[in-house]
């Protein structure tokens, strides 16, 4: 009875092909670029009394979001639009629409997101709040962020 096992090449072969493959499986893993995980922060606002009505501004920092790399070139794309929840907690919705779509020849790390709202004076001074919601259109995922702001006189 023979207990040792002759390879053929046929064998080493085989096994050098699977070798191969989870090699190239483990690298493909390692050097693929993490999903996008939009986050929305540091949002700041500041109203300024014009007599007739109140102009608010207000800005969000945007990072995690997709970025495409065309021509050495990458491209990103934010939609953006800010509700405004008044001291009745009445919503007016999208009193502010718009978009940022930026390219550089290096990758983005975050991006300003910025909105300018005007209030009619006849809803009173008061705390108010204004919502961002930001799409993502190149992976399209969404976020919602919050930020105070007060009209007094």
């Amino acid at each position: 009875m023979n207990v040792f096992y002759n390879y053929t090449d046929h064998d080493v072969m085989k096994s050098k092909s699977i070798l191969f493959i989870l090699l190239l499986l483990v690298f493909s893993a390692c050097t693929s670029k993490p999903e996008p995980n939009l986050e929305l922060f540091n949002p700041e606002a500041f109203a300024y009394n014009l007599s007739d009505y109140w102009e608010v501004n207000a800005t969000v920092r945007a990072k995690g979001f997709s970025q495409v790399e065309k021509e050495d070139v990458f491209i990103f794309r934010l939609a953006y639009s800010v509700d405004v929840i008044t001291t009745e907690n009445d919503t007016i919705k999208s009193i502010f629409e718009d978009w940022v779509e930026e390219e550089s020849p290096e990758e983005f790390i975050d991006s300003q997101i910025e909105a300018q709202v005007e209030i009619d004076s006849s809803l009173g001074v008061g705390d108010y709040k204004l919502i961002f919601h930001v799409k993502d259109e190149l992976y399209d995922q969404s976020k919602s962020i919050t930020v105070d702001f007060n009209l007094s006189k």
